[in-house]
């Protein structure tokens, strides 16, 4: 298989053409490409929703501490006395109210944020060089 530098098929002095397949072909790989562009940017999007969500519980304990980073430390060494020290039933609510609440923030969150998401996402494919 000639390579495109020795290709019969340009003229001296010319820059070789360079055969990147059918145009279905062109289609296909671009799409591919898109979907991994989406993947990509969809996965990042949802580990700073997840992150934001968390941030949630750490602002929490700092408003509820009034900005003092003992009384910060505290109110979590609090909690986590708490957690230990309780049974096995209420260390189970306490995970079921958790993840609930996590759960109603992410979902909330992400709701909030899908709106900007889509049309940065739509306007950066639309915007993307095409072969």
């Amino acid at each position: 298989m000639p390579s495109p530098l020795n290709d019969a098929r340009s003229l001296p002095g010319e820059p070789p053409s360079l055969d990147l397949g059918s145009p279905r072909r062109l289609a296909l790989r671009q799409r591919l490409a898109d979907l991994a562009y989406l993947s990509l940017v969809t996965t990042g999007w949802f580990a700073g929703n997840l992150l934001g969500v968390l941030g949630c519980a750490v602002v929490f304990f700092i408003v509820l501490s009034a900005g003092q980073w003992d009384a910060f430390f505290l109110q979590v060494d609090n909690l986590t006395t708490r957690y230990v020290e309780a049974d096995i039933g209420r260390r189970g609510l306490f995970e079921h109210y958790l993840v609930q609440t996590f759960m109603l923030l992410f979902v909330g969150i992400t709701l909030l944020r899908a709106p900007g998401f889509i049309r940065r996402v739509r306007r950066e494919l639309a915007e993307a060089p095409r072969p």
